[in-house]
């Protein structure tokens, strides 16, 4: 493995811890969590291209979903459908809300 790609593997790294620690400090600290804006860019990496969503929530989401299916895919299903019955569920000035606040698309 050359120097480059171990230096890319370990910002990308650093980059999906910081997205866990940001949300996990956000949701700590009573703050509301979908209109999170996070301080320094998600990085393009496994979890996807985040084109919009590098400092939103709907990136955070991203990378949660991958780092949890590193560990099992049956997490990572559920913890997908989760999150789409707690968005699905809200009213429709919620979902507006949310959608243009986290970047996470509603239908």
């Amino acid at each position: 493995m050359t120097c480059y790609l171990r230096s890319c593997l370990k910002k990308r790294n650093r980059s999906a811890r910081g997205v866990l620690r940001n949300v996990r400090n956000t949701c700590a600290h009573n703050a509301a969590l979908f209109d999170i804006s996070l301080p320094l860019s998600i990085a393009n990496g496994p979890a996807g291209k985040m084109e919009g969503d590098k400092n939103k929530l709907s990136g955070a989401i991203k990378v949660l979903s991958y780092m949890i299916s590193r560990v099992s895919t049956n997490r990572e299903s559920e913890f997908n459908v989760d999150v789409s019955v707690l968005f699905r569920g809200s009213s429709c000035e919620i979902k507006e809300i949310i959608t243009k606040c986290s970047g996470i698309a509603l239908d």
